[in-house]
């Protein structure tokens, strides 16, 4: 191809192999839903393609924390205002065996109503329920007389919710509510929670309790103005923390990891990070009662269960006298050395670590292999950089 480019043809090399296109390419040109989104030369359309990659992979991890596919976070995210993102969910985390009735959903602010959720659309974007039978539980009523109206109930989906979001163009305003009128489940109580970008998870505003009546109310709920989504607002989470079982996460728990994650090297919260370049993790943390002396770890993992890198503050030769109340630990990788590939992550508080012995000690609390990373390479750099990104000095030898 390059014999050929050098007598004056025109190649169209159509691929996503980044590495093979900058080979052989001088001009590149980048579709994406049968639209070009960028055009022109090679080195600056690769390195926007590549950080939309690196979105995509955020959007995918920010997915699980929200229990909602990639699309729709990126729908969520997409467009100019801000979205309030809201979901039932039974009380005890579970979907109520009998449904709960839902026929109407308006939001405004002190002012009156500004806007509301067409029950009888599509539910494609904008204000709308997030609809989708694998994952969330929402079902259309099934009798004609209920037209417009949605179940949500014991239907099947994986997250055992029912998620809806609200579209505000001009940002959330203050003294933002949501209003829903309603059938209560006459088999369990049901939350109305708001997620939080900060916190990455779900908080609840309000609480529908069972009732065994047939009839129909208007529940007003006021919104958290500050826990918005999309726009200019950049969602720096500390926490990124699904809920653990006994089997994921073990130790004594007089402290407790409360969130656990990594940084860049300009402080934006990532699960992709670059190998080569800064960055850093934080450990959160709550100790009721003073603990002394721990010992902070982070290891990662390969996939198939090798551990690739175990940081130790103690092999570090660093020491924490003393935990109590809430607070962080900041670890810092200048440069992050671990090369290109995704990987587990475990964090942990241990009492004590003997470093000359193989015997795991006992914990205040660990979270095994419960984060996800993704390491990319750099910029223009397609070979095989390893495990391990090891800086070298060459020289020659005379």
């Amino acid at each position: 191809m390059k014999d050929l480019t050098s007598q004056g043809a025109t190649i169209l090399f159509v691929s996503h192999d980044i590495s093979s296109v900058q080979m052989l390419c001088d001009r590149g040109i980048w579709l994406e839903g049968g639209r070009i989104r960028q055009d022109g030369p090679l080195l600056p359309v690769s390195k926007a393609y590549l950080a939309s990659i690196r979105d995509e992979e955020e959007r995918r991890v920010r997915a699980k924390s929200m229990s909602l596919t990639r699309g729709q976070v990126s729908a969520l995210t997409a467009g100019g205002g801000q979205t309030s993102l809201l979901r039932l969910i039974g009380r005890d985390g579970v979907a109520p065996t009998k449904p709960l009735l839902l026929s109407a959903v308006e939001y405004g602010d002190g002012n009156g109503t500004l806007g509301s959720i067409d029950m009888a659309g599509g539910h494609a974007g904008g204000s709308c329920l997030i609809v989708d039978p694998q994952f969330m539980n929402w079902q259309r009523a099934a009798s004609e007389a209920e037209a417009g109206t949605w179940a949500f109930g014991d239907f099947g989906g994986r997250y055992l919710h029912a998620p809806l979001q609200l579209a505000w163009p001009a940002g959330i305003p203050a003294g933002a509510w949501v209003q829903l009128r309603l059938q209560p489940s006459a088999s369990h109580a049901v939350l109305v929670e708001q997620y939080d970008p900060e916190k990455g998870d779900y908080g609840p505003l309000s609480v529908i309790a069972a009732e065994d009546t047939q009839a129909w109310k208007n529940v007003r709920v006021p919104l958290q103005t500050e826990f918005a989504l999309g726009g200019n607002q950049r969602a720096e989470l500390l926490a990124d923390l699904q809920a653990l079982s006994s089997d994921d996460r073990y130790g004594s728990g007089e402290v407790r990891i409360t969130g656990f994650g990594f940084f860049d090297g300009e402080g934006t919260r990532r699960h992709t990070l670059i190998t080569g370049e800064p960055a850093f993790a934080v450990i959160a943390f709550d100790a009721p009662q003073p603990v002394l002396d721990p010992v902070p770890v982070v290891a990662i993992y390969r996939p198939d269960g090798t551990c690739v890198m175990q940081v130790i503050a103690s092999l570090s030769g660093q020491r924490f006298a003393q935990l109590d109340g809430k607070g962080g630990i900041r670890v810092d990788f200048a440069p992050l050395l671990l090369g290109p590939g995704d990987y587990l992550v475990s964090v942990a508080l241990f009492r004590e670590l003997n470093l000359a012995s193989a015997v795991e000690p006992s914990s205040y609390d660990l979270h095994d292999r419960c984060h996800a990373l993704k390491v990319l390479p750099p910029s223009g750099i397609h070979v095989q950089i390893g495990v391990v990104n090891q800086p070298a000095h060459w020289e020659l030898l005379s």
